[in-house]
């Protein structure tokens, strides 16, 4: 919603008998448009576009591995729902940063009260995708899938850090895996979560922090 400054300036001041009205109403007209203006960008932020923009700065995301990780991890995990399923990937990711350098589906993570939350893979369990054919649907607070994952579009490391997560983190309950994520990459993080910041607190080294700065500044490149 664009907030109309036109109204505003055709709103022509009175005489100085109706001055105190006229002030009232000024107020009052902008805090309505202001109130129009934070419910529209509410929206925008919710609906993920922002998120996009903003997430310009890390990985670039590769839908398929977004789609075929999530899938992989309900068809394991029977019953698993949105935090449950987003944790694991959270820390499939952060193994696969500390281990080889980058991590599986570029996704960007967002800091939200029950930890570590990947936008676009939240769009996609939530039908939000317009050209993505939907590959779960909800049923109370679990996902059921609808399809086996493609193996294909998984790397045999993609695999190896997803199976690790899941033995690690599947038995865990709901506040266990909400602090568990509340890591150090959680508390320095203001919204977006610095894919630098997930290495490091999954125990990366200097160098290899060093070696996925490189491999962000690549990503940007070759966009």
């Amino acid at each position: 919603m664009i907030f109309s400054f036109l109204d505003l300036v055709q709103f022509r001041q009175p005489s100085s008998n109706n001055q105190h009205s006229w002030l009232l109403s000024l107020i009052f007209r902008i805090l309505y448009y202001t109130s129009r203006f934070v419910h529209a960008l509410l929206k925008e932020l919710n609906s993920g576009v922002f998120r996009y923009i903003c997430g310009m700065s890390a990985f670039k995301i590769n839908r398929d591995k977004v789609i075929n990780s999530l899938l992989y991890i309900v068809n394991q995990i029977p019953g698993s729902g949105p935090h449950q399923t987003f944790k694991v990937l959270y820390f499939a990711e952060q193994k696969h940063l500390v281990k080889y350098g980058r991590p599986i589906t570029g996704d960007m993570y967002v800091k939200m009260v029950y930890g570590p939350v990947p936008s676009y893979s939240r769009d996609v369990t939530g039908n939000n995708i317009p050209d993505i054919d939907p590959i779960v649907v909800r049923s109370g607070h679990s996902f059921r899938p609808l399809m086996e994952p493609d193996f294909d579009q998984l790397s045999e490391t993609d695999i190896e850090c997803l199976e690790e997560s899941i033995a690690e983190n599947k038995n865990l309950s709901f506040p266990q895996l909400t602090d568990k994520s509340h890591d150090h990459a959680y508390h320095t993080s203001m919204w977006q979560i610095n894919p630098l910041d997930i290495a490091r607190a999954g125990g990366a080294t200097e160098e290899m922090l060093q070696y996925i700065s490189f491999q962000i500044e690549n990503d940007q490149i070759v966009r």
